[in-house]
Order: C-alpha cells, then structure tokens, then sequence
C-alpha cells in the first residue's frame, strides 16, 4: 500500500473532522498511531499529526483496503509530508519553529 496513492484532497478533510470528533488521543488510539515527533498538518488554525491524517485519508479514499496504521506506510514521513503538501495542506515542524512547538505541546 502506497502512500503516494492518496490523491483526494476530501478525504483528507474527513480525516481532519474525525481527528476534532474524537480528539487526538482516540483517534490516534484507534487507528494505532503514537504521536506526532515532527510533522504536523496546520489546518484551520489547530495541528494535527500528519502521519495519522494520511492513513486515516487513505482509508476514506480506498474504503475497501481501509485505513493505513503506522506499520503499513512505505516511504515514512518524507513521502506523507510529499503526499499531503502536493494535496494543497501546510505541513509543519515544530522543531524548527519554537511558537509553533508551543502550539503542539497543547494538542490533544
């Protein structure tokens, strides 16, 4: 399963409404992700751990695969990061930008 196979913006933005419905913990719990170390999708003024959001995505875009969890991504946080910039979302790393890992110290 390719990473690179997520091309539909929408899924992604129902990646990021479950993520707010459920909040981080559970989501992230759910679909077998630890938290973000580095890349963050900033969106509507939150963050959000951007490996979780792509493989949460890709299961909306390929229902019948289902969504990614942490051990099924090829390509690592290079190609996600590739994936959902190309996609039209700001990818972040708040180890370059100390307001923004501020920010994410807060992150549910």
């Amino acid at each position: 399963m390719k990473i690179q196979d997520l091309t539909d913006a929408r899924a992604v933005e129902r990646a990021l409404a479950e993520f707010d419905d459920r909040g981080g913990l559970a989501f992230r719990k759910r679909y077998e992700f630890g938290s973000s170390t580095r890349y963050y999708v900033s969106h509507a003024g939150r963050l959000y751990d951007a490996k979780a959001i792509a493989g949460v995505a890709y299961g909306y875009q390929h229902p019948v695969t289902g969504a990614l969890n942490n051990k099924q991504f090829d390509g690592g946080e290079a190609a996600t990061k590739k994936v959902l910039r190309r996609l039209g979302f700001t990818i972040v790393d708040p180890t370059r930008f100390p307001t923004v890992r501020s920010t994410v110290q807060g992150c549910s």
